[in-house]
């Protein structure tokens, strides 16, 4: 096998490449983005049995991005060089990575500071924020939100949460539904784009959100991700339940509980340090 992979490939291209597997429209943007640097790696050389192996000592090498990170990018270029030239062909063992969360959360304290920030913020900005912060949702649920999915009346959400092929029901808090009372449209999509890029009047991108956000958590002070929301949310909840993970996972809709108990499993940690710590 000698084949060159152009750098300059169609981001088009790319897409239909993506689109014969069976993910989101959200994951293939992401694999079409990151496969940027594996074609960029790939400049001058030749499509080779060993070109995974060489791709992921490559990015091994690199200690500008995390391990999390580095495990995208691998796998956006064997799902690319898989559907290309075969299953059989090629395959690597990917970068083993902890399980736990290797960002602290949004502490009650910042989360109070920065809606005190916000008060006098767009009313979509506080719309955002509440939903993240009393409903715990995630970006992508915020995303494919549409105004039908509220209903103020009742006080309850229709959200397709990650990974779902279908909307669940969930009840709004009180707070969070004062928020987007004040924001929401009279139809169609709840956030739309203010873009000026051609995506104006179109679906808010998961990137745009995690933006405002993160622009957001910059001018408080506060050097976390917007998952930060979602991160003080979740551990709450498990406060508020006991450590009840499966009647947790009816509120931060959670797939699998192993997933949840992740997130368990540092919160009794920290409960249990003063005592540990006092005995040295």
């Amino acid at each position: 096998m000698n084949n060159l992979l152009p750098v300059t490939i169609d981001k088009n291209i790319i897409r239909s490449v993506f689109e014969r597997r069976d993910i989101s429209d959200n994951t293939i943007d992401e694999y079409t983005r990151l496969l940027q640097s594996f074609l960029i790696f790939m400049t001058g050389r030749k499509v080779e049995d060993s070109t995974l192996l060489d791709y992921k000592r490559h990015l091994a090498n690199r200690i500008d991005i995390s391990v999390a990170y580095k495990s995208k990018k691998l796998t956006a270029a064997i799902i690319f060089l898989q559907e290309i030239y075969g299953k059989e062909k090629f395959s690597v063992k990917n970068f083993k990575q902890t399980t736990g969360h290797k960002k602290e959360g949004i502490t009650a304290q910042e989360a109070q500071d920065i809606f005190l920030y916000i008060y006098k913020k767009d009313s979509r900005t506080k719309a955002i924020i509440s939903l993240m912060y009393y409903q715990g949702l995630r970006e992508i649920e915020i995303h494919r939100l549409d105004v039908e999915d509220i209903n103020l009346t009742d006080g309850t959400m229709m959200i397709k949460g990650k990974g779902r092929d279908d909307k669940e029901m969930v009840y709004l808090h009180p707070e969070c539904a004062k928020a987007l009372k004040e924001f929401i449209p009279d139809e169609g999509i709840l956030f739309k784009s203010e873009s000026t890029n051609g995506t104006n009047g179109g679906r808010l991108s998961t990137r745009s959100i995690r933006k405002i956000v993160s622009d957001l958590l910059k001018e408080c002070g506060i050097n976390k991700t917007p998952h930060g929301f979602r991160h003080l949310y979740v551990t709450k909840v498990l406060d508020i339940l006991d450590g009840n993970v499966r009647q947790a996972m009816k509120f931060t809709r959670h797939k699998n509980v192993k997933t949840l108990m992740v997130y368990d499993d540092k919160r009794l940690t920290k409960e249990d340090l003063p005592r540990v710590f006092n005995e040295f």
